[in-house]
């Protein structure tokens, strides 16, 4: 069956209630946000040090570099939009999720979120 605007109401709520957001963009304030959420802060400097490192070299092999996104407005980035719709909704309420989730568990300022 095809997705529709009631599976995207129940994945924005599950979202929501079951999930610790995280953006790939901006992954060290994510990964810092786990560490408080799960009480894993309190690592040493060195496992710290071992951490980033891990993450930096796992993001720099995730990229691709050489990929040709197409153009907003363009017809190819129409229908894209048109088939993936739905998704795009979704990760658009994840980044407000990111934000909201950083005041609201995090006590990050509304101005800065």
């Amino acid at each position: 069956t095809i997705a529709g605007r009631k599976d995207l109401a129940i994945a924005k709520e599950l979202l929501k209630r079951k999930f610790l957001v995280g953006l790939f963009d901006r992954m060290d304030a994510s990964i810092e946000r786990l560490e408080i959420f799960l009480h894993w802060n309190d690592i040493s400097d060195d496992a710290r040090s071992c951490q980033h490192a891990k993450v930096n070299q796992m993001m720099a092999n995730s990229i691709n570099h050489n990929l040709d996104l197409p153009l907003e407005g363009s017809p190819v980035w129409i229908s894209l939009m048109e088939k993936n719709g739905l998704d795009m909704a979704l990760f658009e309420y994840a980044k407000f999720l990111y934000d909201y989730q950083g005041h609201t568990l995090f006590g990050i300022p509304v101005s800065s979120v």
